[in-house]
């Protein structure tokens, strides 16, 4: 209960004006499956190849809106309809799930795609700036600042420059992977161990949650879930940075705008 009163009520003496707080609106049943909770959809696996970019602050499974009126179905259930369109009862609204799926998932694909572009970008970038440090520190006097007074060849600077350009490139990536390695541990500390694996497995289908939940020694499940973080982290971590905070964050929302048909507007 809680009080409806005006402000100036306030000023009297109790008892006060109270009302019953109203229940909280029940979701429709899914037109699919007939439930109108998750806990069906939540038993199945993602789908191998995403439908929407997922985001690091919400749960899966997504309701999708297939008309104007409040009507919705369950993502995975969706994706499991195998006729062509989905009719509303109420409004007579027709839902075509392919196409509409079918552009989500170009637009899932693109994240993965520009995620990779950018790790790629980072690495060469880091190159290219230590290469422009290298050209503004030695000039044009590149042979006598490598050894003192005596000159270089042309031929034993240009193998310099080489060498010094792959160390460049070492360099970057290796900076790029202990970001990703940070990035990582960062995750598990803030998120929790359960939500990172959630997120491995719907980001890269990696699954670690059998390791997780196997029945070996204690010490050796957490030294094997430690070493595999780990090589994600350096392998990957980078990859899941750029994807979890950036362009998954940037393109949901257009993935989201294909998927789900605009709220009515008109008032009965």
């Amino acid at each position: 209960m809680h009080y409806t009163g005006s402000p100036a009520d306030l000023l009297n003496p109790p008892p006060y004006a109270i009302q019953e707080r109203r229940g909280s609106h029940k979701r429709r049943p899914c037109p699919i499956c007939s439930y109108s909770s998750n806990q069906t959809a939540e038993r199945r696996r993602p789908p191998l190849f995403p439908v929407m970019p997922y985001l690091i602050h919400k749960s899966r499974p997504h309701h999708i809106r297939t008309c104007p009126c409040p009507q919705r179905v369950h993502l995975t259930c969706l994706l499991s309809y195998e006729k062509k369109e989905i009719d509303c009862e109420v409004c007579g609204y027709v839902y075509r799930p392919r196409l509409r799926v079918f552009f989500s998932r170009l637009v899932c694909l693109m994240t993965h795609v520009l995620s990779l572009g950018s790790v790629v970008g980072l690495i060469f970038g880091l190159a290219q700036l230590g290469s422009a440090l290298d050209k503004l520190g030695l000039g044009n006097e590149a042979g006598t600042k490598l050894d003192g007074d005596e000159t270089w060849q042309d031929h034993e600077l240009q193998q310099i420059m080489e060498w010094l350009q792959l160390v460049h490139y070492a360099t970057g990536a290796a900076g790029e992977a202990l970001l990703g390695l940070v990035y990582v541990v960062g995750v598990c500390g803030v998120i929790g161990i359960d939500r990172t694996l959630h997120m491995l497995d719907d980001i890269i289908h990696v699954n670690l949650q059998p390791l997780r939940r196997s029945s070996t020694p204690d010490w050796l499940r957490k030294s094997l879930m430690v070493t595999c973080l780990t090589l994600l982290g350096l392998t990957l971590g980078t990859y899941l940075l750029f994807y979890s905070w950036i362009w998954a964050c940037l393109l949901h929302h257009v993935s989201s705008r294909s998927l789900n048909v605009a709220p009515s507007t008109k008032v009965s």
